[in-house]
C-alpha cells in the first residue's frame, strides 16, 4: 500500500511540471476556454435562472386571483417565461 502512495507522489511532480501546475502556473493558458465565462459564471447563471423561476411562480400565483380579462395576458407571460427557462436553464 505504501508503494502505491509513493508512486503517486513520484508522478504528481512530473504532471505538475509538464502541465504548468494545477492552479495555473507559467504553463497555463491565457484564460478560460471559449464558451465559459470564467470564475463566477455559474453563480450568475444560477441566480438568473432562480429569478426567472421565481417570476414564473409569481405570475402563475397572481393568475389564480386575477380578473378574467387579465388572465389571458398573464398566461401569455407565463408561457414566455416557461419557454425562456426551458431554453436557457433546464437541461444544463
Amino acid at each position: 500500500m505504501m508503494a502505491v502512495f509513493a508512486s503517486l507522489l513520484a508522478i504528481a511532480p512530473a504532471a505538475k511540471a509538464q502541465y504548468g501546475g494545477y492552479g495555473g502556473g507559467p504553463g497555463a493558458g491565457p484564460g478560460p476556454g471559449p464558451g465559459y465565462g470564467g470564475p463566477g459564471y455559474g453563480d450568475n447563471h444560477a441566480a438568473h435562472c432562480a429569478r426567472m423561476r421565481d417570476r414564473l411562480h409569481e405570475v402563475r400565483y397572481r393568475m389564480q386571483y386575477a380578473d378574467p380579462w387579465q388572465r389571458e395576458r398573464m398566461a401569455t407571460r407565463a408561457d414566455e417565461l416557461r419557454d425562456r427557462l426551458r431554453s436557457e436553464c433546464w437541461g444544463r
